[in-house]
């Protein structure tokens, strides 16, 4: 967002308004899609719905949802209230964020990436825990949804992997992405367009973000897709919409024989 207080209008004000709306119109309960980032674990910890959150926020856009949750809770009164926060969403249909960075691995435009993890979860799973939350979610609790914590730069390089390329992606230093971030900031300024990378993304990428996702498994009853069977797929959306010109299939592997054990 351009301006800081957008985050707050939207993501506190907006919701609230939906909140009063949903009640005046008699309905019995919603769910709010907030974000793994509200749960705030410390660098290094595993986050859960039970963690005490930091003392401090990596942006705007996570203050905004934390106090977004606190103020729904709040005036939750007439209505049941069911929160789902998803971690690092990506899939199909994604050409920008996530989606964005694929796209530059597989093409050999982004050679770089960060080692701190990320958790990470395919978007289908994101909408059937929002649709269960819905029917089965106990009010006023919160459910994580994230099924594999990964760093960024495995994920991108397992993503190249699958795809049958052979494209390098290097770890780059702190002091790179800094570096990194100033430059677009500063073009981005002089075009008034958005940067491609901010200083705030610098931030969330390296503080690195690992969740927990095993409540909505037990309680809601879902499941989460693979890394390999989310990559896959998103493999085949962005071949089939032109993002991307991967090699074709030949069918000659017929992956591992029900002998074979992992590595």
């Amino acid at each position: 967002a351009k301006r800081r207080q957008d985050f707050f209008r939207i993501n506190v004000d907006g919701a609230l308004n939906v909140l009063r709306a949903s009640a005046t119109a008699g309905l019995q309960r919603m769910v709010f899609v907030s974000s793994g980032s509200t749960i705030g674990e410390a660098e290094d910890a595993i986050g859960d719905e039970t963690t005490e959150r930091r003392s401090y926020a990596l942006s705007d856009y996570e203050r905004s949802k934390v106090q977004a949750e606190a103020t729904l809770l709040e005036h939750a009164d007439t209505i049941d209230l069911v929160i789902v926060n998803p971690g690092t969403v990506y899939g199909p249909g994604d050409a920008s964020g996530t989606g964005q960075s694929l796209i530059g691995s597989l093409t050999g435009r982004l050679g770089v990436s960060v080692e701190a993890p990320a958790a990470w979860v395919y978007v289908e799973d994101v909408a059937r825990g929002i649709a269960v939350a819905l029917i089965r979610g106990r009010p006023n609790e919160r459910y994580i949804l994230a099924g594999q914590n990964l760093s960024r730069i495995a994920f991108l390089r397992h993503a190249v992997d699958l795809a049958g390329l052979d494209t390098e992606i290097r770890p780059a230093s702190e002091l790179a992405w800094q570096a990194f971030a100033t430059l677009y900031g500063l073009a981005s300024m002089l075009s008034r367009n958005r940067p491609p990378i901010s200083r705030t993304a610098v931030r969330i990428a390296l503080h690195g973000c690992q969740l927990d996702g095993s409540k909505a498994q037990r309680d809601l009853g879902i499941t989460y897709t693979s890394i390999d069977d989310g990559i896959d797929a998103t493999l085949d959306w962005l071949h089939d919409t032109g993002l991307v010109d991967l090699p074709e299939d030949d069918g000659t592997d017929a992956g591992p024989s029900a002998g074979d054990e992992p590595a």
